[in-house]
């Protein structure tokens, strides 16, 4: 019987043991994560076969040109050296394109007073392009104060614009013929690209907790982009 008891006593003390150490083990593996978070860079995605993204190197955009609503040509090598966010509207959308110009326009005042603002540009690019020809984008934008220099409006051929959404930042563009409102059900998302032109994140515009959460990334990027060269537009 009292070897029974001692038996059970050192299992018992090897379990306490065993768990002990699983504890400080675990309190170790967190104050090393917790540490070390701040001094991880942001990750890059890129697209799987399935259609989901991966927190590793290479979702880049493809080049694009575009017509922004002063007429003018823009491409995406305008945006080489900038920390940008885009979204996807269209002006007579009654869903919830004004709610996300509303945010853009918060996003975009809420950075003004960066020290880099100059590096921080803003993108939206119409879904509707048939309608939406750059004097309605004109009218669009200056609901929203929007500062040319800072925050562009694009339109251009449909064909290219849906390819861009869909196969360039992987978005969902399509026919909604049925929706009065939103004949054209289109994505909610921002998304954060770098100055290399990599997609750095999407972000649901219609939740509070991840435009935050895009405010942080996006000052983040730059303050990395400031420890380089202004880089000219290529």
């Amino acid at each position: 019987m009292r070897q029974l008891s001692n038996l059970s006593l050192v299992v018992v003390l090897l379990a306490v043991s065993s768990l002990l150490t699983m504890v400080l083990i675990s309190i170790a593996v967190y104050e090393k994560s917790h540490v070390d978070s701040d001094d991880q860079t942001l990750p890059v995605l890129r697209a799987t076969a399935s259609g989901n993204t991966m927190l590793v190197h290479g979702l880049d955009l493809p080049a694009f040109s575009l017509i922004e609503r002063n007429g003018e040509k823009v491409t995406n090598a305008q945006f080489f050296g900038k920390v940008w966010v885009a979204n996807f509207i269209f002006t007579r959308c009654a869903g919830f394109c004004p709610v996300l110009s509303h945010h853009m326009r918060h996003l975009y005042e809420s950075l003004s007073d960066n020290p880099h603002a100059d590096r921080i540009r803003f993108v939206s690019i119409s879904v509707d392009p048939e309608f939406d020809t750059p004097l309605r984008l004109q009218q669009y934008a200056a609901k929203y104060n929007a500062d040319p220099e800072r925050w562009v409006f694009l339109t251009g051929q449909r064909s290219a614009v849906w390819l861009l959404c869909r196969d360039g930042f992987k978005q969902t563009v399509e026919e909604d013929p049925g929706n009065d409102k939103m004949p054209i059900f289109h994505t909610s998302n921002f998304v954060l690209v770098d100055a290399d032109g990599k997609i750095r994140g999407f972000y649901d515009s219609l939740d509070s907790k991840r435009r935050g959460q895009l405010k942080v990334d996006l000052e983040r990027l730059v303050d990395e982009l400031n420890t380089l060269p202004v880089a000219a537009d290529r």
